[in-house]
């Protein structure tokens, strides 16, 4: 034989091995030609990483819930807190889609993942089969040898067990992890690790974790649907921890400041990485449509979105966010450009309300409702106190002022 003929003999033979090796994921027959997926334009069968679908924690509760095998079309109630029940869970998160076999339900009690995603059970022959597998804090599940423990949803898990499927050929020596080509990471009920929110502004603070989820429960709430994944994040709204520091007042219906606002001035939410976006002040100036978001469908949030961006703690999300603007791994909001105070002086005013008035705002409030008093030959000027007590004793309503004849007086013993 010829060497060409020989070349080109081999080059048939790679080709068809290449064929039969390759999961049918990745490859498709086009007119007899063969077709390797691609990732964010890098080869996997030759990348040799992991396509992740999801790598993050999911919140699972002692309950159940129902499945349906894509074989048989059955109903089956399946257990939360089983390695199923996690997938179910991160797929829901993630927005991916999986398929499970119901094939030795009957004889071992046992359902099995074929698919996750793009990437298919196929058994090619006796040394090739695609398919996926799974562990639990690093020990590998052996649910057809032990269905009644180490099925997919018998397998009992608890907080802070770490799931992991992984897809690859199973018939390779020595197979493991290391060898998958597509995987999905999965810790359960993580205990929740402490963090610290850093505001800048007029005054700084540093928010708690525990202040920050006190203030979503005292009211401070928001919340807002993805309607092209169904994600639904929770959390605060943006504007309300810039009132915290964009003046003195840092808690009630004055604490933000609308006239600063309008103003004008930055709101840049930084990144643990230093990655940041910058908003204008007019823009999420009480606007619930820029969510500083705490949790993803119910949960914590992940440590990483599906993408592998950063997004555990903090999040920013909304209505409003672009996608640019979605700074996830939150960790300082700072007010940039802040205008400069008035000049004259601010009286302070604290009540039910709060609120700070100018100089000029007094001066015309003496015009308007002022008193004199005479100490021998002083003649003194000003608006009486009860008046500026109506300023902050409730929320008005009105333009003007009103003192709350209402109110109880508060005794102590």
């Amino acid at each position: 034989m010829k060497i060409r003929d020989c070349m080109l003999w081999m080059m048939v033979c790679i080709s068809i091995g290449l064929l039969f090796l390759a999961p049918p994921a990745l490859v498709a027959t086009t007119g007899g030609a063969v077709a390797i997926h691609e990732n964010d334009g890098v080869t996997v069968l030759n990348a040799m990483t992991a396509d992740g679908f999801f790598d993050g924690s999911v919140t699972l509760t002692d309950g159940n819930f129902t499945l349906t095998a894509y074989n048989s079309g059955v109903d089956y109630e399946v257990r939360q807190l089983t390695p199923l029940g996690a997938l179910d869970a991160a797929a829901t998160a993630g927005a991916f889609d999986y398929n499970f076999t119901d094939k030795k339900f009957d004889s071992q009690g046992i359902l099995m993942v074929d698919d996750i995603g793009e990437y298919h059970y196929n058994k090619i022959n006796s040394s090739v089969k695609w398919a996926w597998s799974c562990s639990v804090n690093g020990n590998v599940l052996d649910d057809w040898s032990n269905p009644g423990t180490e099925g997919l949803n018998v397998y009992e898990l608890h907080d802070n067990d770490v799931v992991y499927y992984y897809y690859g050929n199973v018939k390779l020596p020595g197979y493991g992890p290391e060898d998958a080509i597509a995987a999905v990471n999965i810790t359960v009920n993580p205990t929740p690790g402490d963090w610290n929110l850093k505001l800048v502004g007029v005054v700084n603070e540093t928010v708690t974790k525990a202040e920050f989820e006190n203030g979503v429960a005292c009211g401070h709430y928001a919340n807002w649907t993805n309607s092209e994944t169904g994600e639904f994040w929770e959390g605060m709204p943006l504007w309300y921890l810039v009132g915290r520091v964009d003046d003195e007042i840092q808690h009630g219906s004055g604490a933000f400041n609308d006239s600063l606002a309008a103003e004008g001035y930055s709101v840049k939410v930084i990144a643990g990485d230093g990655w940041s976006t910058s908003l204008a002040s007019a823009d999420i100036a009480r606007n619930d449509g820029y969510i500083v978001a705490n949790k993803l469908n119910g949960s914590a949030l992940p440590n990483q979105t599906p993408s592998g961006k950063p997004c555990w703690p903090l999040h920013l999300k909304g209505a409003n966010v672009t996608g640019g603007q979605q700074v996830g791994n939150i960790v300082e909001i700072d007010l940039v450009g802040l205008p400069e105070p008035p000049e004259g002086w601010e009286l302070k005013l604290l009540g039910d309300v709060g609120d700070t008035i100018t100089q000029a705002e007094f001066e015309d409030a003496v015009s308007c409702h002022g008193v004199t008093y005479t100490d021998g030959s002083d003649i003194w000027s000003g608006v009486p106190l009860w008046y500026l007590c109506g300023a902050v004793d409730n929320l008005e309503t009105g333009s003007h002022w009103t003192f709350n004849d209402t109110s109880q007086p508060q005794t102590t013993r």
